[in-house]
């Protein structure tokens, strides 16, 4: 709990500590508050991977998987949590790897540890970006793999980087 200190507070504070075991913050300036959720949200969404990708016209989907695995295995067994849009192949196989190795150490919070966020395949330009920006507003770090797409002319073009 965050609150603004002022004369006499000690007994509250002490109370609410020892009788509810919450743990008080005490600022002396309420713009303070802000500086701190900044903080508290940093430290949270560094924990965050958003991994993306595209995988048309590719001949070798197998390796795509198993390099897709051992990401994923590695960033999870780091403590990292997955967030992916669910594009096509690579999250498929991000989404997959991710479930297997957090059933694998009988992870219980699955659906914090994998966040998953199909894309529809009739969203227009704007639409993905916005949605992709969405996606990425809770992550600290991106992962781009492969990333060639095939558009609706069926000619192969590579993925558009973006930032944050």
């Amino acid at each position: 709990m965050i609150l603004k200190k002022i004369k006499d507070f000690a007994l509250f504070v002490s109370d609410l500590e020892k009788r509810y075991n919450i743990k008080v913050l005490l600022v002396k300036d309420s713009d303070e508050i802000e500086e701190i959720l900044r903080i508290i949200k940093d430290k949270i969404i560094s924990k965050n991977i958003f991994i993306s990708g595209s995988l048309d016209n590719f001949k070798d989907e197998a390796k795509a998987y198993e390099i897709s695995k051992a990401i994923c295995e590695k960033l999870i067994d780091s403590g990292y949590n997955i967030v992916t849009g669910f594009g096509k192949n690579i999250g498929y196989y991000v989404s997959g790897s991710s479930i297997q190795k957090l059933y694998s150490i009988n992870e219980s919070n699955i659906e914090k540890r994998l966040i998953m966020r199909p894309f529809a395949h009739d969203m227009s330009l704007e639409e993905d970006a916005t949605y992709r920006d969405n996606l990425i507003s809770n992550t600290k770090f991106t992962i781009v793999m492969y990333g060639q797409a095939i558009d609706t002319d069926n000619k192969l073009y590579p993925m558009v980087c973006w930032k944050k």
